[in-house]
């Protein structure tokens, strides 16, 4: 039995130097699709070995273990993580190779898998993890897969080098820690504290209704504001269109009629017609300069925030004479 005395690179050549047997597993059987593809990775994975690119090799052996879960797969694949210090791995690969030769009554090859899994676990880093106290439904993962809750307090086989270690529970927050873990024999223990109750949120502002009429953000008068504002610049405009209207009249009169001391009766009608434009025009300037003139004192006087249900109707009352006008305006604000 030379392969037992020989280094885990020359036992990664022995065992590849031979075709690879149809050692599967039991399930369900590959395809032909399958097997020639991790025959290929197979392949692959003794020319990375022989260059030395450790990594590269076990990824591809275990490709090939993966699509076609031979004894022979299983064995090289143990080999060349053994080789690249994944004892934990190779351990429990050899280990469970030893199982399969067994069954499958290949005493060599289940003498030779066992004594090198007995020879691992002298070397074995190991990691036990205690909780004082667990909350309910507690969740551990290291490097991303999932460990039992039941395995707190026992001896974990791992691989060296860096591990991540996440603990989860429901209302709890989580908690990770990344933890360097020695090549074997080492045991490295860590203790899991008590986990914090995840934060609460900070309350919901409170909705406050707005009434009706309240004019949101401005107030009620400074909507007051700029509804006087906008009726006095619309009267502003009617009297400036009037007072357009009256200068025409005006000029029309004036050439029809001059300093004649008798006009006719159609420039006469033409006169009283600028009249009547020129006191529409005067009554519209005045309600117009009115509003805007109050508009603009209810906007600077207006508080800031104005009390809600303060706000009462506004009331605009304009009044006119033959020759002035006005604007009266009423209300709560």
């Amino acid at each position: 039995m030379r392969l037992r005395t020989l280094p885990a690179a020359a036992l990664l050549i022995s065992l590849a130097a031979v075709p690879r047997p149809a050692w599967a597993e039991e399930g369900k059987p590959s395809s032909a699709a399958d097997k020639a593809l991790a025959e290929a990775f197979f392949r692959d994975a003794r020319k990375l070995m022989a260059d030395r690119k450790i990594p590269e090799a076990c990824s591809k052996f275990a490709q090939s273990y993966e699509l076609d879960p031979t004894l022979g797969s299983l064995l090289n694949l143990a080999v060349c993580h053994e080789e690249e210090g994944k004892t934990a791995s190779a351990w429990a690969e050899f280990t469970e190779a030893a199982s399969k030769a067994k069954a499958l009554e290949r005493a060599e090859r289940a003498e030779f898998a066992k004594k090198r899994a007995d020879a691992l676990e002298k070397r074995l880093s190991k990691l036990v993890i205690a909780a004082a106290q667990p909350p309910r439904d507690m969740k551990i993962s290291l490097n991303g897969r999932a460990l039992s809750s039941v395995a707190l307090g026992s001896e974990i086989p791992v691989d060296p080098g860096p591990l991540e270690i996440e603990v989860t529970a429901p209302g709890k927050m989580p908690r990770k820690e990344t933890i360097t873990v020695e090549p074997g024999p080492s045991t490295r223990r860590i203790s899991i504290p008590t986990l914090e109750d995840e934060a609460k949120g900070p309350p919901p502002p409170p909705v406050v209704a707005k009434e009706q009429g309240g004019g949101g953000g401005l107030g009620g008068q400074r909507i007051a504001a700029l509804a006087v504002g906008g009726v006095g610049l619309a009267g502003i405009a009617v009297g400036a269109v009037f007072g357009v209207r009256t200068l025409d009249k005006a000029a029309e009169v004036e050439e029809a009629c001059g300093d004649k001391p008798i006009c006719r009766r159609g420039v006469v009608e033409k006169n009283e017609e600028a009249y009547t434009s020129a006191t529409i025009s005067t009554v519209a300037f005045g309600v117009g300069a009115a509003a805007v003139a109050a508009g603009i004192t209810l906007w600077l006087t207006a508080p800031s925030g104005a009390p809600s249900g303060k706000a009462g109707a506004l009331h605009l009352l304009p009044v006119a004479g033959p020759s002035e006008g006005g604007l009266i305006i009423g209300g709560r604000f």
